[in-house]
């Protein structure tokens, strides 16, 4: 069964407590006599100690049906003494009623709460056989409500526990997702690095040691050499710039997307010294994540181009409107057949940001013609 959190639990605690006080005190003065009375008070005392030690014996089915077992014996003992004022005692029969669903199934509590009404009934008719029905039609009321009670308390219980679950296992989720993207774009870097900066070091080191090999025999080839490996080192620089430019965080919270773009596209040209303009058509609706997966699409594809293309401009447009957010990255460069080239992993992780939010990116290319990557995006309604 759920628990109550910890403020609920204690007032119900206090309020069993004081309906014991309070009606245990009615009741026990209405009896006619001191013997009773001293009865009376040693059953409430009883009553106060099982009410007491009931939770820590609620962890097994056998403690808690002995626990209500124990209670509403001694409240039968105390019905049953004769009282003028029986219904006193009986109100704490409406405590038991709450607590009942709050530590036994629905079956079992609509059984406790019928045996509850039984015995209030059979005092009743004992007590005033007159005018028992009245007392009888009105338990028949009441006990449900309180059993109400008790069942809305559990289900709120319930929907806290499984609402905290939730939010765990989302929380649980969010860092798994987290975890993966870090892991998948250190291995993007990783690529990257071999595939670029680590083999133009290579060739640089290949071409100095040509160089120290025929510096004396041969000096104009060893010029050559030397100019050749000091392109290398230019090449290999410019490429860990764009690394470096893709690492640093995106600043889109103040800026927006459009802003954004002109930003990076400027850093870039400078970085790469292939010329880049901006073109934005229409106004960008409030959609952070998407703007977030753009802004890294036109990161990849401008990597890429830098990389591979040897292209002298690059166009990027940005249109939005209320339904749909496209952007296109188009570059003048040498091209390539997408079908055998497979797209690369650079392309496949563009793929991936745009289906995570329920996009579509259409690569068009061909050998000489340049290259586009264009990303469409449904727009928040």
């Amino acid at each position: 069964m759920p628990t109550l959190d910890g403020r609920t639990s204690r007032l119900l605690e206090l309020s069993s407590y004081g309906a014991l006080v309070v009606m245990g005190t009615l009741g026990t003065l209405g009896l006619p006599d001191a013997g009773r009375r001293l009865v009376a008070v040693g059953l409430c005392l009883l009553v106060v100690v099982v009410t007491a030690v009931g939770p820590r014996m609620a962890s097994t089915t056998a403690g808690r049906i002995t626990t209500f077992s124990i209670r509403t014996a001694l409240i039968t003992g105390l019905v049953l003494l004769g009282s003028e004022d029986y219904a006193s005692f009986v109100f704490l029969f409406f405590v038991l009623s709450v607590h009942v669903p709050l530590i036994f199934g629905d079956r079992a509590s609509v059984v406790w709460i019928a045996l509850f009404w039984i015995i209030s009934s059979l005092a009743s008719v004992v007590a005033d056989a007159d005018n028992a029905w009245f007392a009888v039609v009105f338990n028949l009321g009441v006990f449900p409500l309180c059993g109400l009670f008790g069942y809305t308390l559990r289900r709120m219980a319930q929907a806290r526990s499984e609402g905290e679950d939730a939010l765990a296992r989302l929380r649980e989720a969010q860092d798994q997702l987290q975890r993966l993207a870090v892991t998948q774009e250190r291995n993007r870097l990783s690529r990257d690095l071999h595939d670029s900066v680590k083999q133009r070091v290579f060739a640089l080191s290949m071409q100095l040691g040509t160089a120290k090999v025929l510096l004396d025999q041969e000096p104009e080839r060893a010029r050559e050499a030397i100019d050749h490996a000091e392109r290398l080192a230019r090449q290999a620089g410019s490429e860990l710039n764009l690394v470096i430019q893709e690492l640093r965080p995106v600043d889109l919270e103040d800026r927006g997307l459009p802003e954004a773009l002109r930003g990076y596209a400027r850093d870039w040209s400078g970085q790469s010294g292939i010329r880049a303009e901006v073109t934005v058509i229409g106004d960008m609706p409030e959609m952070p994540e998407v703007e977030y997966a753009l802004l890294r699409i036109a990161q990849e594809a401008m990597a890429n181009t830098a990389r591979h293309s040897r292209a002298t401009s690059v166009r990027l447009e940005l249109r939005a409107d209320a339904d749909a957010v496209a952007l296109s990255i188009v570059d003048d460069g040498t091209g390539f057949e997408p079908h055998r080239s497979g797209g690369g992993i650079g392309l496949a992780s563009m793929r991936e940001r745009a289906e995570a939010l329920g996009g579509e990116l259409i690569l068009d290319s061909a050998p000489g013609g340049g290259a586009s990557v264009t990303v469409r995006m449904g727009a928040p309604r």
